[in-house]
């Protein structure tokens, strides 16, 4: 589980802006965004707050680790670095299905001149 996209899911969820979660929690903006982000990691004391402000309770429980933690989010909900990269990797995979021979050529083109390539540049 992720702690920062849990609190951006339930403030979504609830229909708050980061402002709002910081006012009824007693915090600030910049404290919120930092969470949402990873950056830091609240307390229990200071997420018991965030649940409330968001009009929700803090559940905690202990459970095994999840097989894929690259879990599926709403594309709104991804940072916009995410979002570029979803773009990227969906317009590739478009041309890799739509013309498999060339996309195979174009490949191995780029890898014969990596760097550190016997016959490549480097």
């Amino acid at each position: 589980m992720n702690v920062g996209v849990e609190i951006r899911l339930a403030r979504h969820r609830a229909g708050l802006t980061q402002l709002e979660v910081a006012v009824g929690a007693r915090t600030s903006q910049t404290a919120v965004t930092a969470y949402e982000k990873g950056r830091k990691s609240p307390n229990l004391a200071t997420l018991a707050r965030l649940a409330g402000a968001m009009g929700t309770t803090l559940s905690v429980e202990f459970v095994p680790p999840a097989g894929d933690e690259h879990e599926e989010r709403p594309v709104e909900l991804l940072t916009q670095q995410e979002r570029r990269s979803l773009w990227l990797h969906r317009a590739i995979a478009a041309r890799i299905q739509a013309e498999p021979e060339r996309a195979l050529l174009v490949a191995r083109e780029n890898l014969s001149q990596a760097p550190g390539r016997r016959g490549g540049p480097g």
